[in-house]
């Protein structure tokens, strides 16, 4: 099969990888970046637009800049998958905490200063930012004086995090549903999922209205008094690698926009940890070696760099080098969250560069037992073992 992958932030680079070892003949357009470069069996393009007639399946890794033109190619009939879609929170109002617009910092700092409480800020073109109190929230805000959009406040809103994904056909939903703690890695794929229904089932109507075609995640949060919904997202989660529904993502997402079901999940708890580094240009060592089955490159590229030999000595050879923060998503799994989480651990303890630091925050594990036996007692996360 032939495969465009257009990706704008060069973040899908596994993703190009994944297809390539599937056997398709893939095509990916990442502009301005290194990533990706000395990698073999794949070709860069500059053009995307003239390689959507030669493909089977244009898939949409992240591309703001490209949302017109990929827009106009969907009205043309051609194979997209992650169709530009925006779900605005006026959609989903309803089943979201209470939340506040306002068209200034300045007027969201003097609210604050009325209603010292805990809030989560977020933005169309702001991290969404959960803050400690309402001090450290306005001291936050002093940081962003210059920003001149609008801003919203969310009610800060106490439970357990998960996030939902699934994929959306030309017939509805279509695959299984991969639901997973947000803040800790850990999911696995369900058929039934209490969440799912809670979340994005809520909008199908939505979804179809929007004729959108790709992958639906909802972050959600649930509480004593059940489930409520953060925000929702259509297309790529790029983070969940987890989350794919099947090992070959193109076979399959060519057949979902078809209304074809190709999905073969792996049943298993999973657990995934993000490696981040602060610069590029650092060789990532322990993976070329095939020593970590389970690593997955976002923002690597294959350069000569200084390794030891088997004998003891520094030889040249292609090593990944850091590009960009993100170096590679590592993940395991396992019977239990537990093994889930010490099998990729095994992994990340064999990678190591200057700079590097799992994305791990050891906080959000202290009270996941407890938060996750409340959370079953409702009716979600049933199929999760903790320990």
């Amino acid at each position: 099969m032939k495969v465009l992958v257009v990706d704008e932030r060069a973040k899908a680079l596994y993703l190009v990888l994944q297809a390539v070892a599937a056997g398709h003949t893939v095509r990916w357009y990442a502009p301005e970046s290194d990533t990706g470069k000395g990698f073999r069996g794949f070709e860069r393009v500059d053009n995307w637009v003239a390689s959507a007639g030669w493909a089977d399946v244009i898939f949409n890794a992240g591309c703001d800049k490209q949302e017109a033109k990929l827009t106009q190619m969907v009205q043309r009939g051609y194979p997209v998958w992650n169709t530009p879609c925006s779900m605005p929170l006026d959609t989903y109002k309803d089943h979201a905490p209470p939340t506040r617009t306002f068209n200034s910092v300045t007027s969201a700092m003097e609210f604050l200063y009325q209603t010292p409480e805990r809030f989560v800020l977020k933005g169309d073109d702001v991290d969404t930012y959960e803050s400690a109190s309402a001090a450290d929230m306005v001291a936050h805000l002093r940081q962003m004086l210059s920003f001149d959009d609008e801003l919203m406040m969310q009610d800060y809103v106490e439970g357990l995090q998960l996030t939902v994904v699934r994929g959306f056909g030309p017939d509805g939903w279509i695959g299984p549903v991969y639901e997973g703690l947000a803040h800790v890695g850990f999911g696995h794929v369900v058929e039934q999922c209490a969440a799912f229904d809670e979340s994005l089932g809520k909008l199908t109507d939505a979804f179809a209205s929007r004729n959108f075609r790709g992958t639906a995640m909802a972050k959600c949060c649930v509480t004593e008094d059940g489930l409520v919904i953060f925000k929702v997202k259509c297309g790529w989660p790029k983070s969940l690698v987890t989350a794919a529904p099947s090992a070959d993502y193109m076979d399959w997402a060519a057949a979902a926009l078809k209304g074809e079901n190709k999905a073969s999940p792996r049943t298993e708890i999973s657990y995934y940890v993000k490696l981040e580094t602060e610069d590029s240009g650092y060789p990532v060592y322990g993976v070329s070696r095939g020593v970590a089955a389970h690593s997955y490159p976002l923002e690597v590229a294959l350069r000569r760099a200084p390794d030891m030999s088997p004998d003891g000595k520094i030889v040249e050879r292609d090593l990944w080098v850091t590009t960009g923060e993100y170096v590679a998503i590592v993940d395991g799994y396992g019977v239990s969250s537990r093994q889930a989480m010490r099998r990729a651990m095994s992994t990340v303890e064999k990678i190591h560069t200057a700079g590097i630091e799992p994305d791990i925050e050891e906080e959000y594990f202290d009270d996941l037992k407890q938060q996750l036996t409340q959370a079953q007692a409702q009716g979600y996360l049933k199929g999760f073992v903790y320990g």
